[in-house]
C-alpha cells in the first residue's frame, strides 16, 4: 500500500476542488466485480461521457488468483514531461473520445457501431485538463481505439495519438500494482488512466468497488 499511495500522490490526487461540504454525503457507487481472467488495456473509466463523469475509483481485492497486476499511468506527469514541441501541439487539441464500446470491446447499448474514428459516436474533450484536486494541467486521453483528435484528417489523428500514447505510458509514468488479498487502490479518473494484465481464464478473482461520481465534465486547462 506504500508504493500504491506514493504513486497516487505523485499523479495528483488530492481532496477535489467540488468535493461535497461537510456534512453532505458523498455520492458512492458501489459494485461487486467478478474477474474470469483477461486483460484490458488503460483507460479512464466512462471518458467517453459528457457528463456525470466519475472523480475516484477505489477497487479492493476480496480473493483470488495471482496475477492480472494492475497498471496505473499518472497523467499530469505524463503532461509535465511531454517534449516541448509536443507540450506546446497538445494544448491546443481536442479529443474525441469513442461512445461506442465499452472497455471490455462490447458494443454500447443503443449506440450504433462505427468503426470510422471519424464519425463514430462519442464526446470530445481537451487533451489537456485541469486536475479538479490540484489545479494542475493533465493529458487527458481516454482510451486508444477509435479515438479522434478534432480538424485532423484520420492518419495525421492516428500519428498524433500513438504518439502522445507512447509518451503517455512509458515506465516513467507508471506504476504496477501486484495484488494479494485485501489490498486497496484509489485513482482520480482525470488524472489517473488504469489496466490490467492477463491472467488464467481458468481461475476467478473477485473485487468491490466503489465509484464517487464527479459533478462537472473536465475542464481545459487552457482557454
Amino acid at each position: 500500500m506504500t508504493r500504491a499511495l506514493a504513486f497516487l500522490l505523485a499523479a495528483c490526487l488530492c481532496a477535489p476542488a467540488d468535493a461535497p461540504a461537510a456534512g453532505r454525503p458523498a455520492k458512492f457507487i458501489p459494485t461487486f466485480l467478478v474477474y474470469y481472467g483477461g486483460g484490458a488495456p488503460f483507460t479512464a473509466d466512462d471518458a467517453a461521457r459528457l457528463a456525470k463523469f466519475d472523480l475516484l475509483d477505489v477497487d479492493r481485492l476480496r480473493y483470488g488468483n495471482i496475477g492480472g497486476n494492475t497498471w496505473a499511468a499518472g497523467m499530469c506527469a505524463a503532461y509535465e514531461n511531454l517534449p516541448p514541441a509536443l507540450k506546446e501541439k497538445a494544448k491546443r487539441l481536442w479529443i474525441k473520445h469513442d461512445g461506442t464500446r465499452d472497455s471490455g470491446g462490447n458494443v454500447r447499448k443503443g449506440v450504433q457501431d462505427d468503426p470510422n474514428p471519424k464519425t463514430a459516436a462519442g464526446h470530445p474533450h481537451p487533451a489537456v485538463i485541469r486536475d479538479p484536486g490540484t489545479g494542475k494541467p493533465a493529458l487527458f486521453l481516454g482510451r486508444r481505439p477509435r479515438a479522434y483528435i478534432m480538424g485532423l484528417e484520420l492518419a495525421e489523428s492516428e500519428a498524433l495519438l500513438d504518439e502522445l500514447w507512447k509518451h503517455a505510458v512509458q515506465p516513467a509514468n507508471v506504476y504496477e500494482h501486484r495484488w494479494t488479498v485485501g489490498d486497496v487502490l484509489v485513482w482520480s479518473n482525470y488524472s489517473t488512466m488504469h489496466r490490467r494484465d492477463e491472467f488464467d481464464k481458468d481461475t476467478v478473482r473477485r473485487m468491490h468497488r466503489s465509484q464517487i461520481k464527479g459533478t462537472s465534465v473536465p475542464a481545459p486547462y487552457f482557454q
